[in-house]
């Protein structure tokens, strides 16, 4: 009898449990992209993934150090930090 991921995700939850797509992508190998939704962090070490992971699933913690954040997020970021490098530049 052949089984698919759903049979096995699906056989244990309950009537209203949240379920969650958290996609991992490896790139070169070397590092790791996580996306849920459209957020996002990019470019983890193998280490930071699994710890990202965790962190992010574990019902009592459900947050990463490496923020999760939106396209338009990470662009307000990048803007933010080449101000204050132009800033101490001057």
């Amino acid at each position: 009898m052949q089984h698919s991921a759903m049979d096995f995700a699906g056989s244990h939850r309950r009537a209203g449990d949240r379920v969650r797509t958290i996609t991992i992508v490896a790139i070169d190998g070397n590092h790791f992209d996580i996306h849920e939704g459209e957020r996002y962090v990019t470019r983890l070490t193998w280490e930071e993934m699994l710890g990202s992971i965790a962190e992010i699933t574990h019902p009592r913690i459900g947050a990463s150090r490496f923020d999760m954040k939106s396209a338009d997020e990470h662009v307000e970021r990048f803007i933010k930090y080449n101000n204050i490098i132009k800033y101490l530049k001057k």
